[in-house]
């Protein structure tokens, strides 16, 4: 149980970083 609670929080961890990433690309995006 404890593994999965784990790795849902890496998943969770994951999906936050790449959405951050996305939302400062499109920022830069609409810099340019």
């Amino acid at each position: 149980m404890k593994d999965f609670l784990i790795s849902q929080a890496q998943t969770e961890t994951t999906v936050l970083v790449a959405l951050i990433t996305q939302t400062q690309d499109e920022r830069k995006t609409n810099e340019y």
